[in-house]
């Protein structure tokens, strides 16, 4: 089994000019940002930890760190509990930027059986248990899964109940087809960031599933479809045929990728509160909140808003980052049937490779049909090599306040707010967010009804590149997890 890689360093180094652009903007560029500002410090939490890519607070401060292969580890006060919580090596397919990407504590989490002590858990599916085939390796598909179980206390240590499991999207037929899977037809573009809403309804971020390695608009990949059969196994492909539409799939609410979707948490059925619900909760259009995004890896829920009920229809106000293509990162200010253009648009532009393509039959929505939904344009977008394309411009200042002339990345994640005592009272309200490929952390100052930005503040670089940030429970502090290669390390940022 060949050695599993980072699930981001390739994100945006897809094609030779690219790579030749972007090395030299960043060895032009200017190297500014301080280290952190006056009183910050970044502390290491635990010890060295392996292909770690995410984490989630349990209430009482313990730490739930997810391994990209398909376990999940438990820390307390920086001491790893020496048995994973679970471990699903054998079912999750680590192949480039897939794994286990996703995860989400039900709320007033206790880990003693209850209905407090489900974990949601999103990851790609192995099409061979126990192997990390590549996405067409022996013409076998992955797809992506939601999962919940119990976790329970035995002794010292938590571990998830195995009876317990419940999949709730992701349901393998007999056949080999999945009619309510998360499409992951390529190896990247899959799932990321899991969370509930005020309301007690569940929320996830879904990738495009399609290539980045071309203009995709569907016909590429015939075996990962359920109207193809596999000549060896009998086997259909995993996917909808519907949903053979490449990245435009991000625009169809008849599939699951590309996607925000609410779901109820008990039974991953859509909601009648949703946007786009049709009648059917186990159709695909009513799972879905928001659509338009290509790659949203990471991101937060706003505290303090949304409702109670889910009758209502108002989970809360979300902020995501989406990985752009070889161009521009977004974040996106994720409100009810919002459409954010991928991939007719990126960033605040058109997005040309894809506006003129008409498909041989109309049997899927393209960039000249009016969107569904809202069409929304990103809340800050920057571009991957010119740092005065910042949009909106005029908001970038350095720690200090003093007007700056912008920055540019190539791979956003987005975001955690700090705790209202944690920091001085200039970054309560600020999102925290990152850029894995340069390695900075930037601070947002945002309108929190409009989520229209009003200005960026440099904060510092970080060693390695972050993949995740999150809100301690207790503290307030931000936590964030580096990455280099399969090298990881959990740092707090300390005032």
């Amino acid at each position: 089994m060949r050695a599993p890689r980072s699930a981001l360093v390739r994100i945006e180094a897809r094609a030779a000019a690219w790579l030749v652009a972007g090395l030299a903007a960043f060895l032009a560029a200017p190297r500014a940002l301080a280290q952190w500002p006056q009183h910050f410090e970044a502390l290491t939490v635990g010890p060295q930890l392996n292909y770690v890519e995410g984490l989630v607070f349990a209430p009482d401060g313990t730490a739930l760190l997810l391994e990209k292969p398909g376990q999940v580890r438990v820390m307390r006060d920086g001491v790893l509990q020496s048995a994973p919580l679970a471990d699903m090596r054998d079912e999750v397919n680590n192949d480039w930027d897939r794994g286990l990407l996703g995860i989400a504590l039900t709320p007033q989490f206790v880990a003693d059986g209850s209905e407090q002590s489900w974990i949601y858990l999103l990851y790609t599916v192995s099409p061979v248990p126990g192997a990390d085939n590549g996405y067409n390796q022996g013409q076998k598909y992955s797809f992506s899964r939601l999962t919940r179980y119990r976790v329970v206390t035995q002794g010292a240590d938590w571990v998830i109940d195995a009876a317990s499991r419940h999949v709730l999207l992701g349901n393998q037929l007999a056949d080999g087809s999945v009619p309510d899977c998360i499409a992951s037809v390529h190896n990247s573009h899959s799932n990321g960031t899991v969370w509930f809403g005020s309301d007690g309804t569940l929320l996830l971020a879904t990738g495009d599933g399609a290539h980045y390695d071309l203009t995709d608009t569907g016909g590429f990949d015939a075996p990962g479809f359920d109207d193809w059969v596999h000549p060896a196994t009998g086997k259909l492909g995993p996917t909808p045929a519907v949903e053979d539409s490449g990245a435009l799939r991000s625009q169809d609410v008849r599939s699951l990728a590309g996607k925000v979707l609410r779901l109820d948490p008990t039974t991953g059925l859509g909601l009648a509160s949703n946007p786009f619900y049709d009648g059917d909760p186990a159709s695909h259009a009513s799972r879905v909140w928001a659509l338009g995004l290509r790659n949203p890896f990471r991101g937060t829920p706003l505290p303090g808003t949304g409702a109670l009920d889910p009758a209502v229809g108002d989970p809360g106000l979300a902020i995501l980052g989406d990985v752009g293509w070889n161009t521009w990162e977004e974040l996106d200010f994720v409100r009810r049937g919002d459409n954010f253009g991928w991939p007719c648009r990126e960033g605040f532009n058109p997005q040309s490779n894809y506006q003129g393509f008409q498909p041989p039959t109309p049997a899927f929505p393209i960039c000249s049909d009016a969107p569904a939904g809202t069409l929304r344009a990103p809340m800050l977008a920057w571009h991957h090599s010119n740092a005065g394309l910042l949009a909106p411009p005029g908001l970038h200042f350095d720690a200090d306040g003093q007007p700056q002339g912008g920055f540019n990345g190539n791979c956003a994640i987005g975001g955690a707010l700090p705790g209202a005592s944690a920091y001085p009272t200039e970054y309560a309200s600020r999102l925290f967010f990152a850029d894995y490929g340069r390695k900075f952390i930037r601070t947002l100052a945002f309108d929190a009804q409009s989520g229209l930005a009003g200005a960026v503040y440099d904060f510092g670089l970080t060693t390695s590149g972050v993949v995740d940030l999150e809100t301690h429970p207790l503290t307030g502090e931000i936590w964030y997890v580096e990455l280099n290669g399969q090298n990881a390390r959990v740092k707090r940022l300390h005032y």
